[in-house]
């Protein structure tokens, strides 16, 4: 039972290294760009000085709460 396992194991840590390695090319010949922004982290920021807390910034943009704490941390 430990071979499968571990041969499955291996399998996997094959596959992500070689999907790593293509979407490292893809980015260097800039075909691989990541999804657009759908967040102002400054619109968040000028919120967030206006003395709006995370958790209603995140409902008054519809996002999460995580994405505010992550916007105010960049």
């Amino acid at each position: 039972m430990r071979n499968k396992a571990s041969a499955s194991t291996r399998s996997n840590q094959t596959y992500l290294n070689v999907l790593r390695k293509i979407c490292a090319d893809a980015k260097a010949r800039g075909v691989y760009k990541g999804r657009k922004a759908t967040i102002d982290p400054e619109k968040i920021r000028k919120m967030k000085a206006g003395g709006i807390g995370p958790s209603a910034i995140a409902k008054a943009l519809k996002i999460g709460r995580a994405s505010v704490y992550r916007a105010l941390g960049s």
